[in-house]
């Protein structure tokens, strides 16, 4: 099985710099707690936009992808493209 492992540490150091910074950048500017919550929210913001691990993968490889949630697709016609009602959207 292939996995990408979730650097836990890095995320903590990276939202700790992220939210002192805009602490003290909002103490110095302006309001001590706008500058928490600007930092707190940056740095949340750049935690999840980094992107993982590259993985290359062989041709003809199986993969199997578990839902613990159900995911419900609106249904498309092949002919004409137009929506039609799935057995969710009916009741």
């Amino acid at each position: 099985m292939i996995q990408a492992k979730h650097d836990i540490k890095g995320d903590v150091l990276a939202e700790t710099i992220g939210t002192a910074g805009g602490t003290l950048a909002g103490a110095v500017f302006s309001h001590v707690a706008r500058g928490f919550g600007v930092g707190l929210i940056g740095s949340t913001v750049y935690i999840l936009s980094r992107k993982g691990n590259e993985v290359d993968l062989p041709s003809q490889t199986m993969i199997t992808v578990r839902m613990d949630n159900t995911v419900t697709l609106p249904r498309i016609t092949a002919d004409n493209g137009a929506l039609s009602q799935g057995r969710a959207d009916a009741q």
